[in-house]
């Protein structure tokens, strides 16, 4: 998925926003890949409250700024806080939150890869496979659907 094409990187998010972290713990199980087009999604979205917090890595606060103002006016019904920070930072945060049961994001997108599979073991993840997840190449998702990479 490329960040120039901003409409696929808002699909991501918004197809995610069930798919952050676990609440409890149990086992992976196959999950299918999503078939609910954007349309649906938005709708489930509004229904669940209609907010997002996204945390996502980078240098400066305004960084994001261009996707969460396409975000925001392609799902104007939707209250999206885009959090940018080191993603050192974050997942410290991420990590405090988990233990704390306090955790604030819905969605990470973090450049701190090896955190991925750590929650992936400690089962704070939850599995999500977006609608076009088997076209991703391998090496980029995990199989089971808990964390996929963007660029």
């Amino acid at each position: 998925m490329k960040l120039f094409h901003v409409f696929p990187v808002l699909a991501l998010v918004v197809a995610t926003t069930s798919a952050s972290f676990r609440a409890g713990h149990g086992s992976l199980s196959a999950v299918a890949e999503e078939t609910k087009s954007l349309t649906e999604l938005y709708e489930e979205a509004r229904k669940e409250g209609g907010n997002l917090v996204v945390y996502h890595g980078g240098d400066h606060a305004t960084q994001q700024d261009f996707v969460a103002d396409a975000f925001r006016a392609t799902f104007p019904d939707l209250n999206l806080t885009m959090i940018v920070d080191y993603s050192k930072y974050h997942n410290v945060r991420i990590d405090n939150q988990i233990e704390t049961q306090t955790l604030v994001a819905d969605v990470v997108a973090l450049q701190t890869l090896n955190d991925y599979p750590r929650w992936k073991k400690q089962e704070k993840l939850l599995q999500y496979k977006p609608n076009g997840f088997s076209n991703i190449y391998d090496g980029f998702t995990d199989p089971d659907g808990t964390w996929l990479s963007h660029a």
